[in-house]
Formats: C-alpha cells, structure tokens, sequence
C-alpha cells in the first residue's frame, strides 16, 4: 500500500509503551486530546516517540485479522523516516519537537478507513529497539456524500475483500474505505466536500495485477459506480531488498523503476511491480526511501518482456547506526546559478529536481498547485557551491498523495529564482 506516515494517524488516542527498550513512549492525539481512547474520521492527528539516535522508523498496520499484533493477516501502510529536530521534513516526516530525544508529527485531518484498529511501530535509529500499541478510528457519524463502486478482478483470483479505496480532492485529502467480501465499497465525506473535484482509486498493489487508473467525479450526495477492474498483468518483478548482512531492510522501503516512476514497498522482506503490455521495454531499478545510515547501490536496468515473472534481489550498503552514508548532492568547479527541468516529466511515482549554485547562500525549492497553493517544500536551507538533487513523491508537506495535474516548482535565493512547470500522473 502506497501511502506515507499521514495514513497512520488514522490511529488512535494517546497511548504508551513501557517496556526495557529505549524506545518505549510512542503517542498519538485527537484533536490535541492526548486522553482520548479514539477518534473518529475528521479528526486532527498527532504522533510522536521517544528515541535514543537522530531518527526514528515508523510503521503502520491495519489490525485486520483482529489479533492485536502485528500479523501476516494485517494490511500494512508505509510511513517511514522521520529526522530528529527536521521541521521542514527534508528527510521523512517532519518534526515539530524542539527537544532532542523525542520527535513530534504536525497535526493533520485524517479520513483513513474506519472502523478499523490501527497498530503503530517505531523503529529506533540509535538501537533499532521499537515499541507498538493499538488504537481505533471510528467513521464519520453523518457523511454529507457517498462515493461508491466495486473492485473486481480479471481474470478473477485473489479476494475482492479488503482491496483499498482512496478520494482526495481540493478540500480534501485521503479520505478512503476498504471493499467486502463481493468487491463494494462507500467512502463517506463530510459535506464540505460537496461540488469538489476528487481523484478516486486505488493505491494499493495486488501482485500479478496492473492497479486501475483514477477516476475523477464530482462530488454530490450519492454518486455511484466507481467501479474499478484489476487486470492481469504482463509481467512482473520482484524480489527481496537486504543489506550486507543477509537481514531484511525496514518495511517501506522502495523499489523504484523509472522512467515513469512506478514503484513498490518492501513489506516483510518482499517487494513487486506489475507491468501492462504498454510497458514492456527496458527500465532502471532503484531503491529510494532508505535510512540515513544505509546508500542505495547504482541503479540496474532489467529488459521486461511479456510473460516474465523475474527476480530481481537488492543489497544495500549500510553503516554503523547514527552514520549519514546517503549525499544528494556534489561539488564542482566554475558553475552558475541555475535550475533544471525535473526528471522524469511527466512522471509517476517518484521524480528528481537538480539546481546549482555557485556560493554559499541560502535557497528554497517549493512545489505549488494550479491556484498557487503551496503543496510542498523540499529545501528551505543554507548550501555550499554545488550541484545538488532533489526528489520530489507526489506527496505534500503532510505525506499526502496528491491528484494528477500540473504542479509548479519554485528555486529562489538571495538574488536569484526561477520556476519550472511538472505534470504529475497517478
């Protein structure tokens, strides 16, 4: 499932680890209710943890095999990095926290599937100890729209049961539902929802079938088959991701095959991409989103043709805990001040923005919607003379998804800016 730390905080009240591990304090809040036992669709959330390193891992599941742990019956939802005193979130997630030790989540409104009980693991990145709770997200009581549909399969196969829906509009983000037992579903919206635009579909992957492209409707009280079909694919890739030591890296972790981007998530020790027939040819491998501590090796280019069913394992260097081994960016001699297109355009998935500079100054880099709103910022900092790379996950500066469409981004410094046009596709 392809969704960032946000989808989490669909979670739960304040809770608290205890346990002989370093990281034994995890929380998460309501509404800045930190004694609420739950919430419901529309609440404001917050999290945060305790933590021993600079940075700490963040996993989330869906307790859907009602165990109470952590299960292969549970539906896991990435997050990943969140950087210790980061407020700008140039790595993960950001955080809000002042005080060193502890990480804090801006608050945000979630809409994640409910009734649901949510299981939320941080991972620490001193000593790799974790600590984990439950809590519950109850649906919004009186939705003012329905959107509705079905999932199917063909060929049929796997279960139509607990395929994952999602709507994000201009007024509103992340908002889903999961499908029963015969592939329906109704993701209920708050009713200032109502005459927006919204990008529903499914970002969740089924191996062995191509995801369905989005629909986009306009939402009113009741609006009906949304329906969406998971067709077989013509290939596939997959394998395992693990450093130098033979052990699996964290859940969440992505695999990434450009040009167009399309990705994978590493859940227990496994990713996959599906292919469709348009998309058969030759395509570079990468690994993205990994700790500060480990550097993804040189990307790998796999010629997919129809038919295949290839295997393809990852090693990845990593270093001693608390080591930053990754560099985004590299110096050289007698350059200007300058910004270049992103790479790939359009793209889906994950893209890559470089500038340069020619001395030390301090530059910002954000990414703005059609009517000038500000989506995200990736860098908001003082650098040296360089060239530096940036990438950009079709996400905002709260870890949601965004709809297709034109985006802008924007470089300035001290005496300088310059803006380049992206097309983004879901």
């Amino acid at each position: 499932m392809k969704r960032l730390w946000l989808v989490l905080c669909a979670s739960a009240a304040l809770f608290f680890c205890k346990s002989a591990m370093a990281t034994d304090y995890v929380y998460i809040s309501f509404n800045g209710d930190t004694s609420a036992a739950s919430g419901i669709q529309g609440d404001t959330i917050g999290l945060g943890a305790n933590l021993t390193g600079s940075w700490v891992w963040w996993e989330g599941w869906i307790d859907l095999d009602g165990s109470g742990d952590i299960s292969l019956g549970d539906k896991f939802f990435q997050i990943g990095l969140q950087v210790d005193q980061d407020s700008l979130g140039n790595q993960g997630m950001p955080d809000i926290n002042p005080a060193v030790g502890f990480v804090t989540s801006p608050g945000f409104v979630t809409g994640s599937p409910a009734p649901y009980t949510y299981i939320l693991k941080a991972i620490d990145g001193g000593d790799l100890t974790s600590a984990t709770d439950t809590s519950r997200l109850n649906p919004l009581p009186s939705p003012g729209a329905l959107l509705s549909g079905t999932v199917s399969f063909v060929p049929p196969g796997p279960s139509l049961e607990n395929v994952e829906l999602i709507a994000s509009g201009n007024t509103f983000q992340g908002w889903g539902d999961f499908s029963d037992i015969a592939g329906d579903y109704t993701i209920g919206l708050p009713s200032f929802t109502l005459g927006d635009s919204a990008n529903v579909g499914s970002d969740e992957g089924i191996f062995g079938y191509v995801t369905p492209q989005e629909i986009i409707v306009i939402v009113a009280d009741t609006v009906t088959g949304i329906d969406f079909v998971y067709r077989r694919a013509a290939a596939t890739v997959s394998g395992s991701v693990k450093d130098s030591n033979n052990v699996d890296l964290f859940n969440g972790v992505e695999v990434v095959a450009q040009p167009l981007g399309r990705d994978g998530f590493l859940v227990n020790g496994f990713y996959f991409l599906n292919f469709d027939t348009t998309e058969i040819g030759n395509w570079n491998f990468e690994v993205r989103g990994l700790p500060p501590n480990c550097q993804a090796p040189p990307p790998v280019n796999l010629n997919i043709g129809i038919g295949d069913s290839l295997t393809f394992n990852i090693t990845v260097s990593c270093g001693p805990l608390g080591v930053e081994e990754g560099n985004s960016e590299y110096r050289t001699p007698n350059i200007e001040m300058k910004l270049f297109q992103n790479d790939p355009n359009p793209f889906h998935g994950i893209t890559t923005i470089r500038y340069q500079i020619p001395a030390t100054s301090h530059v910002s880099l954000n990414i703005y919607d059609l009517t000038g709103r500000l989506i995200r910022t990736l860098i908001d900092d003082r650098k040296e003379e360089g060239v530096y790379v940036l990438s950009w996950n079709g996400r905002n500066n709260i870890g949601q998804r965004v709809p297709s469409g034109i985006y802008f981004y924007r470089f300035q410094s001290s005496d300088f800016s310059a803006t380049q046009k992206m097309v983004f596709l879901r």
